[in-house]
């Protein structure tokens, strides 16, 4: 018995040979009458140290499948005609074998992957908000457009007390079911730890322990959590590694939301920090996942922060849902179409800051 530990890539002189003449290489022959063989000698060594007289390849529409190699026979005669034109056939028959094989393997895996997809959508579909919370004095809309690739992008607000609101939006690394299942557990985890008195840092770290602790330590997330208090006037945030949110004002000044520490679920140990800027009437919040910025255009240049707030201040007078719209063909127009991430993003408007008795939505 004989091990051939030898490997032949694309590139290697054989396999270019058995591609370019799609014929089979008598081996045998070439060195009883020796003749040079028509590759280097140093890349037939390993199959002649297996005895190796023949090697038949396997062509499929002038395409080459792999090769299979042919000791010599045991009666010591060279391979004939007849010899060759039996193996021809042979060679014929398994590399119809192999293509169908492939085919067949490629459609149960493009039928595992649509499947999934699909569960990925309905779980996505089901734990992102349907409705906001009525919050007086705040208009709140947001978009979610998933690409061919479900992702585990995650948008929420809630109302925690009658001043405070808080606003989260993440990214789920990975794609399909694995990305949607863990952006659903955030979400449950969110809601259960979300209270007026805790500091958003305070939040964000028992949401990242809890990550690192149930995945594979391969798996992270994105996390911007925005406590919004009505009576003070302020948003005290906690950003994990997540796109910079924008605040745009009235007057068109914009503040980027930058200040930010590591990703969840990368070290179970990591510090967070909380940022407070003041808000003003009028403040118009844009939180969003980088799907938006990151889109490319038929030159490969993205559709980047710069483009985003130039739309953005273009329709800063509209309402929430008009503005998402807006961006939403902004971004479409720039990928002619053909985007290849989530486009998600929130709109909330703070029209005034007299807090209110505020309520939950009705389907939450």
């Amino acid at each position: 018995k004989h091990t051939m530990l030898k490997s032949f890539n694309e590139d290697s002189p054989l396999v270019s040979y058995l591609q370019r003449t799609r014929q089979i290489l008598n081996i045998e022959r070439r060195i009883a009458s020796r003749r040079p063989p028509p590759v280097p000698y140093a890349e037939l060594e390993p199959l002649l140290k297996i005895n190796t007289a023949l090697v038949v390849p396997f062509i499929y529409k002038s395409r080459l499948l792999g090769f299979m190699t042919v000791g010599s026979k045991l009666d010591e005669e060279f391979y004939g005609g007849t010899d060759i034109e039996l193996l021809e056939t042979l060679s014929d028959q398994v590399s119809v074998a192999i293509e169908n094989t492939r085919l067949y393997v490629e459609a149960i895996e493009k039928q595992r992957i649509e499947s999934e997809l699909m569960v990925a959508k309905e779980i996505q579909k089901r734990f992102l908000p349907k409705t906001f919370p009525r919050i007086p004095g705040i208009k709140t809309d947001a978009m979610n457009y998933p690409s061919k690739h479900i992702g585990g992008d995650y948008y929420d607000v809630i109302v925690l007390d009658r001043s405070k609101v808080c606003a989260v939006i993440a990214d789920v690394s990975g794609k399909g079911v694995p990305a949607a299942l863990l952006m659903a557990s955030l979400q449950s985890a969110l809601r259960a730890e979300a209270h007026p008195l805790r500091p958003p840092s305070d939040v964000v770290s028992t949401l990242n322990r809890s990550i690192y602790e149930h995945t594979d330590g391969a798996t992270f997330v994105t996390l911007f959590y925005g406590l919004i208090d009505l009576e003070q006037g302020s948003l005290t945030y906690c950003n994990a590694g997540h796109v910079p949110p924008l605040i745009v004002s009235k007057d068109m000044a914009v503040r980027l939301l930058d200040e930010t520490d590591i990703v969840l679920g990368i070290d179970g140990e990591a510090t967070y920090r909380d940022t407070t800027v003041p808000l003003k009437e009028g403040d118009l919040l844009f939180l969003y996942t980088d799907g938006i910025t990151d889109e490319l255009n038929v030159h490969d240049q993205p559709f980047g922060e710069g483009r985003l707030i130039h739309e953005l201040k273009q329709v800063l007078h509209l309402e929430p849902r008009q503005i998402l719209a807006h961006i939403y063909s902004a971004v479409m127009r720039y990928t002619a179409g053909k985007p290849q991430d989530d486009l998600t993003a929130m709109v909330i408007r703070l029209e005034t800051l007299v807090p209110s008795r505020l309520s939950h939505p009705r389907n939450p």
